[in-house]
């Protein structure tokens, strides 16, 4: 489980994000001042109705962010607005994550 301290508070709004779009979904960042970076999920009812496959496709994600927590370069607040297409694809979820913050890793 992602700590505390690296959550995006649920009322927090990023100031002048930047955007990178993949077919499954956006990701906001934007600098936070702060030694680390903090991360936040959206994962709206468009993507199924079912509450179940909601939660498991943002664990999935929270857990591959964990991982990569060490590469991830600090300082950023990154929001991740998840597609409706994701949910066919939780297996290369990695793969797109990984692509998309690129040239935010170390």
């Amino acid at each position: 489980m992602l700590k505390r301290k690296f959550r995006l508070p649920a009322r927090q709004k990023l100031q002048r994000p930047q955007t990178r779009a993949t077919p499954y979904f956006i990701c906001r960042y934007a600098p936070n001042g702060l030694l680390y970076s903090r991360f936040g999920f959206v994962v709206s009812k468009a993507i199924d109705k079912h509450a179940v496959v909601r939660n498991r496709t943002r664990r999935v994600l929270r857990s591959f962010i964990e991982e990569k927590l060490n590469t991830i370069t600090p300082g950023y607040d990154f929001l991740f607005i998840l597609r409706r297409t994701i949910a066919e694809k939780t297996p290369e979820l990695e793969k797109l994550v990984s692509s998309t913050l690129g040239g935010l890793t170390h």
